[in-house]
């Protein structure tokens, strides 16, 4: 059955550049546009910023190093947040931050390989929004995307919703940074979208858990954790699980990767699903170790993440697309906007555990992946770019997708100053901006 709607909806705004979703990517979108200023809105449905190390509580760096020579690789925003955090000291002394990790054997469990943690979620969600303020970046919380309005291949509008009610903003450029290119797949850009994704998770975290003050004590924990569920596993008392990986969040607090969700994160109803099944999980999860792990004797359940976090959905067709080959063999890009550096972490959906991360050097992330065919003032940033997805393993990560925002950003901000397209934008120049405002390319 359907129905026949329609009304008239009021413009609210028409500023220069209009970021959708202000995670990780939206979050150096929304900056980078700003500080090219740009007149930049940014709609985001939760009531704060930072996505992935928010919504999905998180406190890895993914990204931020070459995991093959402990260098970082990041600049721009995602290092000047961690800066703030009180992370790192800017400017750097040395861009070598850690020895990197190297034994297989040891690389999947081991909580050094995250050579650098952003610090409490808490925290991540004040200094996002003092930057964005800062940066003089209109920010809606608690708004909803809802759909777009097009003429031919030009994006005219995109409806939003909030308490407001049903509203219109009419941007010059748009970048897409919903993670599961919604707002590219409305406007008709091409993308593509594997019949099964790498399954998602649902981060939690347990409180008053006893030696987790070093990281070889939270290994030995990991490895505790990690036989207790493959028991359980074994058992059939739980289902596929992940991991589990686990990080330090304040003392005696642990944050939990260990939930596998199979799931399409385009769909409501399986996305429901997921959160509903996740929750269950972490809370059997965190039974079986409180039974039978003794530096849980006195832990409590804190938190699972505000939601699901996926890590493979719609993938644009772009200009361009990243392949593994490219990671692989570190194939040079000349219009690269930002480096890779990430593992190939290909998650499986039918096992449990621990699986394989192959180590690669940082590599060129090429400008035309951000650049959707068929609609001509659109970008993308984040895990939606054009990306196979075996190449999408490594790009999807935080701070790399920090990296790809900005780059968009600034280059949305080119493009409407000079009333061009994003794809018409030089990308000398675009490199040459970004490194002024503290990105690394070389």
């Amino acid at each position: 059955m359907t129905i026949n709607y329609a009304r008239s909806l009021n413009v609210v705004a028409d500023p220069d550049v209009l970021v959708c979703g202000v995670g990780c990517a939206g979050l150096g979108a929304a900056i980078g546009a700003a500080r090219m200023s740009a007149s930049v809105m940014a709609v985001e449905q939760f009531g704060f910023a930072g996505g992935f190390m928010t919504a999905v509580m998180s406190t890895a760096s993914d990204g931020l190093t070459d995991m093959t020579t402990g260098e970082i690789v990041v600049g721009g925003v995602a290092i000047e947040i961690l800066a703030r955090l009180g992370k790192i000291e800017l400017p750097l002394k040395s861009r070598k931050l850690f020895e990197p990790v190297t034994d297989q054997a040891t690389l999947d469990r081991h909580p050094s390989k995250i050579p650098m943690r952003a610090g409490l979620i808490e925290g991540f969600k004040l200094h996002a929004d003092r930057m964005l303020s800062e940066s003089g970046v209109h920010v809606l919380y608690h708004t909803k995307l809802l759909d777009v309005v097009m003429s031919g291949e030009h994006l005219d509008y995109v409806v939003i919703g909030n308490k407001d009610g049903i509203t219109a903003v009419k941007p010059k450029v748009v970048i897409d940074c919903t993670g599961d290119a919604d707002i590219a797949a409305w406007s008709g850009a091409p993308f593509e979208m594997a019949a099964v994704h790498q399954p998602g998770s649902l981060h939690f975290t347990v409180g008053n858990v006893q030696s987790t003050a070093s990281i070889d004590e939270l290994y030995t924990l990991t490895q505790k954790c990690g036989e207790v569920l493959e028991a359980a596993y074994e058992a059939g008392e739980i289902g596929v699980y992940a991991g589990p990986w686990i990080a330090p969040n304040g003392p005696g607090e642990v944050l939990f990767n260990a939930v596998r969700l199979t799931f399409d994160s385009t769909s409501a109803r399986e996305t429901t699903a997921a959160e509903i099944q996740g929750r269950e999980d972490a809370w059997t999860m965190f039974k079986l170790w409180k039974e039978r792990v003794p530096e849980f004797k006195d832990a409590y359940f804190v938190a699972t993440g505000a939601t699901v976090g996926a890590r493979e959905s719609r993938r644009i067709v772009g200009e361009a697309t990243l392949t593994a080959d490219d990671i692989l063999n570190t194939r040079p890009q000349p219009d690269s906007i930002a480096k890779g550096s990430w593992y190939l972490d290909l998650h499986p959906n039918d096992s449990s555990g621990f699986h394989e991360h192959v180590m690669v050097p940082a590599y060129d992330i090429s400008y035309r992946t951000l650049l959707p065919q068929k609609v001509d003032n659109l970008l993308v940033a984040g895990r939606c770019h054009s990306a196979t997805r075996e190449a999408l393993a490594s790009s999807r990560v935080n701070m790399t997708a920090m990296a790809m925002g900005q780059a968009a950003g600034v280059a949305a901000a080119t493009a409407a100053n000079r009333n061009v397209e994003p794809r018409e934008v030089d990308t000398d120049e675009l490199r040459g901006r970004l490194i002024e405002h503290g990105a690394m390319l070389g």
